[in-house]
């Protein structure tokens, strides 16, 4: 199974509501997908890991104390490989 059937099952899994307005959705979904699939899949990135969370201390800028309330957070879109290279692609 491709990374895409398994996207498309996953789609096709959340059929809560068989109702005209959520397969509208879940098709508009799939073609988004395979769009999507379609344009990248050639292009020569090798996906090393997808949303990795990212967590990091948050200092005051004043005293350079650590907050003991909050942290600073976040996710790499993906860390991809390409020809050797490795780097972060962020795309929305």
């Amino acid at each position: 199974m491709t990374a895409l059937d398994a996207a498309l099952a996953a789609i096709d899994a959340h059929n809560v509501e068989p109702n005209e307005r959520d397969a509208l959705i879940r098709a508009k979904c799939r073609a988004l997908l395979c769009g999507y699939d379609l344009r990248w899949k050639s292009a020569g990135y090798t996906a090393l890991s997808v949303e990795q969370i990212y967590t990091s201390d948050l200092y005051n800028p004043t005293t350079q104390a650590k907050s003991r309330t909050f942290t600073l957070a976040g996710a790499i879109d993906v860390y991809v490989e390409s020809s050797g290279r490795r780097f972060v692609m962020d795309h929305k």
